[in-house]
């Protein structure tokens, strides 16, 4: 998470966005990476989407709405924007940091398939 946090810091502040889209764009890659980052650790031999269907788990319906809500609310919220100097994000903007987010953590899920993959053939 935090090479790409990084990566889209550097990224956004050479491509001379303003401070408040730097800001906000590199923000918004922490929060969904850190979010991704819940689910991908959910459990260290099933995939996100295997946890979703074999284990019930009431709170990460609300640790997920909380986050992404909170992050919705600052960037899209004028009173909030302003009072963390962020800026509005468009659709494409959104896209890269979604991608970027997940992306970040998409590692440890080829991981973990490549390990269940092994485990299967042996």
């Amino acid at each position: 998470v935090l090479v790409v946090v990084l990566g889209m810091y550097l990224w956004t502040l050479g491509s001379g966005k303003s401070d408040d889209l730097v800001r906000t764009m590199t923000f918004s890659t922490l929060m969904i990476g850190n979010i991704a980052l819940v689910l991908v650790n959910r459990s260290a031999h099933l995939s996100i989407f295997q946890t979703f269907r074999q284990r019930k788990n009431k709170t990460i319906k609300w640790v997920m709405g909380g986050g992404i809500g909170m992050l919705v609310l600052l960037v899209n919220v004028p009173i909030a924007r302003e009072a963390f100097n962020l800026s509005n994000l468009n659709q494409t903007q959104w896209l890269l940091v979604m991608i970027a987010g997940f992306g970040s953590v998409s590692w440890y899920e080829a991981y973990k398939l490549i390990r269940q993959s092994r485990k299967i053939s042996a």
